[in-house]
């Protein structure tokens, strides 16, 4: 409801229409991610990242439409979809850097606005130990034009164009976009320059670059 991102693949629906069994969902092949443009095709209906910009009045009742192919609408509580979305406003930086492309749309202060999202940040110790990103730090910049000097990896998301992107699944902000209650201050999801912390190296036999595997067990491990 609140990703950015659709998930693309090869989805095998043959399993479930044999009937007889709970719902299976198998994908075959790799699994990969597709961001919209800002504004939806005229005519058409906001979704994933449209969300955060097309008709924000009626933002609650737009984000439960957009699920309610998979799911009841008359299940899900509106209270907390607005609790949801007021807290990602307050902490997600890319959420509030939509909300600042949101604005300027209205306004139509720069018709040609895009948004791009940076493929390296600032490597750092503070980084590699996950803590909160600080404003130097945010992955997204809003501007009118880009020249040549981002990299074939930047993400750039034009304001209308009717065409799906696909993200690269390095981008650090891959799983950010996707998984934003996972990720609720917009902070970087995966980079494969991470590296353990040094009093973990003799845990790993010296293994210094940290695994897609252990870094998303370190997000789901159970905390306070």
């Amino acid at each position: 409801m609140f990703c950015f991102t659709s998930m693309g693949g090869k989805i095998d629906h043959s399993i479930n229409s044999r009937g007889g069994g709970p719902y299976s969902f198998v994908l075959s092949g790799q699994k990969h991610h597709l961001i919209e443009s800002l504004l939806p095709p005229p005519g058409n209906p906001p979704v994933y990242a449209q969300l955060y910009i097309y008709d924000t009045d009626n933002e609650v009742s737009n984000r439960i439409s957009s699920v309610s192919r998979h799911v009841n609408a008359e299940i899900l509580d509106p209270t907390i979809v607005q609790m949801l979305k007021d807290c990602l406003d307050k902490h997600n930086s890319i959420v509030k850097k939509y909300r600042k492309a949101a604005d300027i749309i209205k306004e139509n202060v720069v018709p040609d606005l895009s948004i791009r999202l940076i493929r390296n940040g600032n490597s750092s110790v503070l980084s590699r130990q996950y803590n909160m990103p600080t404003t130097s730090e945010l992955a997204a910049l809003i501007v009118g034009d880009f020249d040549k000097s981002y990299t074939k990896r930047d993400i750039i998301v034009k304001r209308q164009n009717g065409h799906l992107q696909r993200i690269d699944e390095l981008h650090m902000s891959y799983l950010p976009l996707q998984y934003p209650l996972l990720f609720p201050y917009g902070d970087n999801g995966y980079d494969s320059t991470n590296e353990h912390a040094n009093e973990s190296l003799s845990m790993t036999k010296k293994k210094k670059k940290l695994t897609p595997r252990e870094y998303l067990a370190f997000r789901l491990m159970r905390r306070t």
